[in-house]
């Protein structure tokens, strides 16, 4: 049926919402690369001044007060040990992606406020983390801001907890909602996309790689590193260290800019999504589908993932969304509805709150479940044309 021709979707006081899912970017970290260039690169100095950002003692003692974390694929066994996700210093949350994510879960605490007010957190609540630190403890933070009430222990005020009263987040040791990819890729995205660049390259993108060479200092040979200038630089711009001399806000932008469509560029490539995050949609439609079929005793899921997991997933279940790297503690929201009448379901895809409607069901975001179920299976049993592009 073409979208001209489809029934308009019911009015939402006509249904009744029966479930949230949420896949979130993890919230504010210390930077992952260490050297882009001559003039920037990190030095003694600054590794000790993003030590001092980190997430601190408190922090920490508060967050565990309200969850227990166990392993993904088995309760009883020991959780996995979860990976730095960066040499350290790097990677690791920050203060301030403690307190922002608190506040992401407090914001959804407020859109769903009677839907929540209905949740008993410890029965009713799915949590999932890749198995990395700063992705589990924005997970923590996120049900801090949820269930304040859950969190209530400091360091000065080392209460025994009651553990029976804890939400479990489940930490996946294959990080199964992550693209299984290296990060390293991103350092040769000129390779991979060498065909996009040579017909079709972003307008300016001749005069940044000169201008950012220059200003960087990145060697004559070298590809320009775009994804690790744009995280590096974020970081620094989050906690108000400088960027290079002569590297402008405005430059800032262009270069996020550019990144961001070279990444969409690269997993609008069906074979290269598939390969890379084939196991991630079949978690989620895996766990919506269980929902669908009342099977799942949970009403609330959160996914606690990286900046590419939701890039994968838009360009896998076809969302109708630009070309976007997403900010920490960015949102994918998937709102399920039961029809008042009929029992039928319904689904409805945010990004950050605003709608993002499926391909097949353009002129309206609120669609029936089965767009959902179309879009995950027509990308699962996608077959690729090249296996050298989908085993990268």
């Amino acid at each position: 049926m073409s979208a001209s021709s489809a029934p308009p979707p019911p009015p939402l006081d006509a249904l009744e919402l029966v479930h949230v899912l949420v896949l979130f970017r993890h919230g504010d970290r210390s930077p992952l690369s260490r050297n882009l260039g001559a003039h920037l690169s990190m030095d003694a100095a600054e590794a000790q001044f993003w030590v001092g950002t980190l997430a601190s003692m408190d922090d920490i003692v508060s967050l565990a007060r309200g969850t227990r974390i166990v392993n993904a694929r088995d309760e009883l066994e020991a959780p996995p040990s979860p990976r730095h996700g960066g040499r350290w210093p790097c990677g690791q949350l920050t203060s301030k992606g403690v307190r922002e994510m608190r506040a992401k879960g407090a914001a959804l605490r407020d859109r769903y406020a009677t839907f929540v007010a209905g949740l008993d957190p410890v029965r009713d609540v799915y949590v999932e983390s890749t198995n990395v630190r700063r992705t589990i403890r924005s997970a923590q933070s996120v049900l801090s801001g949820l269930f304040p009430s859950l969190f209530v222990a400091t360091a000065s005020r080392a209460a025994e907890r009651d553990e029976s009263r804890v939400v479990t987040i489940r930490a996946d040791a294959h990080s199964s909602i992550a693209p299984t990819h290296s990060y390293g890729l991103y350092d040769d995205l000129g390779t991979l996309l060498a065909d996009d660049l040579r017909h079709r390259a972003p307008k300016g993108l001749a005069e940044a790689t000169r201008v950012v060479r220059q200003i960087v200092g990145v060697p004559e040979g070298k590809r320009v590193p775009w994804t690790g200038l744009r995280e590096v630089l974020t970081c620094r711009r989050e906690h108000g260290l400088p960027f290079p001399a002569g590297l402008s806000p405005e430059l800032f932008e262009q270069i996020c800019g550019l990144d961001a469509w070279l990444w969409h560029a690269l997993y609008s490539k069906r074979d290269f999504c598939h390969g890379s995050f084939h196991s991630g949609v079949e978690r989620l439609h895996a766990h919506l589908s269980a929902v669908a079929a009342g099977a799942s005793p949970f009403k609330l899921s959160l996914f606690s993932g990286h900046d590419n997991s939701l890039v994968a997933l838009a360009a896998a279940l076809e969302l109708q969304l630009p070309p976007f790297i997403p900010a920490y503690g960015a949102m994918v929201t998937f709102e399920v509805y039961a029809h008042r009448a009929t029992g039928a379901l319904f689904v409805r895809p945010l990004y950050e709150g605003r709608e993002a409607p499926f391909t097949t069901h353009a002129h309206a975001a609120l669609c029936p479940f089965e767009h959902f179920e179309r879009a995950a299976r027509r990308f699962m049993q996608h077959t690729p044309c090249s296996t050298a592009t989908s085993a990268l």
